[in-house]
């Protein structure tokens, strides 16, 4: 892989409307050109998984899936990648093919003129390292670059694209250069939302049209405070783009802020309808519903995700908490059982199973996942404190009691957290 890299992307493919689609992540692709370019690659994968996850062509588990795995091998925004990188990332992602690659912007003297773009990538299988295919792509147009990406993808997949998703691809983002530019490198301002706000005003300014970036804008507003300005973003997207899931969901939580709670409910619910391959969304919704006792629309989104990829992390470790709140422990522990070995390193979920197995009477199991629960947070007083509940089951009140004990001193008291967790009979 000569010059062009790319250095932070993602996208996952896994469903299309004719059928399904394996799952293909792009991994951080390298910038082989100035250092200051950095910035672009978390944007760029953005905009490419847009294209693939979010036009009609394909359905993906996107961005977050990315950043999260970066989060969890204690990585971040780099200059480059080594292969042991890529190799814990494919740990945490486990796709089943993965693109690899890099690119180089050729910035010109005048800056009105448009960079060239230098892009390459390989596709893989994975696990393993048999390749699909490599290929270079060079030009002033990355938008282009990136629809002939998702082309090869498709391709290689046999599964190709038609022109009308392609079509649908190509209108993702804008066409203004400079506006897509500020709005990439918002997308890689991963620790300033002033920043981040500063950067989508500039996108927004130079692309009055570029509805994403508005879109985002709002979002970004509400998470700054700025709710009356977020409201008002938002209601410009709506009134051009009022059935787009992200901008119903946007609109509602801008709603629920300003609790105005039965028109949000209404948003909400009509973002619920989106199509599974708006994973991110019934993530959120399921998570929301979830907190607000809605728990059958919550059992709903958590399940489109599984009608996407009956290997959906997520929303079995929610159905298997939305299962031990009803005390249906026999299916919370089967379907948090489908979720083992996903995320070893997420405490809660070592939590919840191990609530599942002392319910079902599997004490040494559920002894053993708790205690990996206190290891990974031991600040956390609600984990030693179910740890000693499941001591106290098995008749050994001294390490009950000292569990509990440390629980207190941690700040946790009975019923905190909602039921006394297990700790009632």
């Amino acid at each position: 892989m000569n010059r062009l890299r790319l250095s932070l992307v993602i996208l996952i493919l896994a469903a299309v409307a004719v059928g399904a689609l394996p799952r293909v992540v792009c991994l951080p692709l390298n910038n082989e050109g100035d250092s200051l370019d950095s910035w672009y690659t978390l944007g760029l994968s953005e905009a490419l998984a847009y294209r693939l996850n979010e036009s009609r062509s394909a359905v993906g588990l996107g961005f977050r899936s990315l950043r999260e795995a970066l989060a969890r091998t204690s990585m971040g925004r780099q200059e480059s990648y080594s292969d042991d990188d890529y190799r814990r990332l494919l740990e945490q992602l486990r796709p089943d093919y993965y693109l690899i690659g890099s690119y180089l912007i050729d910035w010109p003297e005048n800056i009105e003129e448009d960079p060239r773009f230098e892009v390459e990538v390989t596709l893989f299988r994975y696990p393993g390292e048999e390749e699909l295919f490599s290929i270079r792509f060079t030009g002033i147009d990355i938008f282009a670059i990136e629809v002939e990406i998702y082309k090869e993808v498709r391709l290689a997949l046999g599964v190709p694209a038609t022109e009308l998703e392609l079509d649908l691809a190509r209108e993702v983002v804008t066409y203004n250069h400079n506006a897509y530019r500020w709005y990439c490198r918002a997308l890689g301002t991963t620790n300033s939302t002033t920043q981040e706000l500063a950067h989508l005003d500039q996108a927004c300014e130079l692309g009055p049209d570029f509805w994403v970036a508005h879109r985002e804008r709002a979002r970004a507003q509400l998470d700054s405070g700025y709710t009356g300005q977020a409201l008002e973003d938002i209601l410009e997207v709506f009134r051009r783009q009022p059935d787009d899931p992200w901008t119903l969901l946007y609109y509602a939580q801008i709603l629920d802020e300003l609790d105005d709670d039965e028109k949000a409910m209404t948003l909400y619910r009509r973002a619920a309808l989106a199509d599974a391959r708006y994973w991110r969304i019934h993530l959120e919704l399921g998570r929301h519903f979830a907190e607000v006792d809605f728990i059958d629309f919550a059992e709903r989104s958590y399940e489109k995700l599984l009608s996407l990829d009956d290997g959906f992390y997520e929303a079995w470790r929610g159905l298997g908490k939305i299962d031990l709140s009803r005390g249906d422990y026999e299916r919370a522990l089967d379907r948090l059982e489908r979720a083992a070995g996903m995320a070893p390193w997420d405490p809660e979920f070592h939590s919840l199973i191990g609530q599942a197995y002392v319910s079902n009477g599997r004490l040494d199991e559920g002894i053993a996942e708790l205690t990996t629960a206190v290891e990974q947070d031991p600040v956390n007083g609600l984990y030693a404190y179910q740890l000693g509940y499941a001591y106290y089951r098995k008749g050994d009140d001294v390490a009950a009691d000292e569990w509990w004990r440390k629980a207190s001193l941690l700040g946790y008291r009975p019923g905190e957290s909602g039921p006394r967790e297990q700790g009632g009979d």
